[in-house]
């Protein structure tokens, strides 16, 4: 009973892949863009701390850092 209950399984495999990629492949491709943006986004602000750390290590003042870091920005 169990040797037929897989065989119809195998047989209808491609079918049910194809199903559940079409209606999960959204969600997939969504769900690895969230990752890859909240990580690219923790980079950022990683390499901004060591930005702000190397400028105080070199006797910078608040508003000198203040203003590098703005210098990159859009004023729009």
């Amino acid at each position: 009973m169990s040797e037929q209950s897989w065989q119809s399984f195998w047989d209808n495999a491609p079918g049910v892949i194809a199903i559940v990629l079409i209606f999960g492949g959204g969600m997939i491709t969504g769900a690895i863009g969230m990752v890859i943006s909240a990580w690219n986004h923790n980079r950022d602000n990683e390499r901004n701390a060591v930005l702000k750390q190397q400028m105080l290590d070199r006797g910078m003042s608040a508003d000198e850092i203040i203003r590098v870091i703005n210098a990159g920005k859009d004023k729009a």
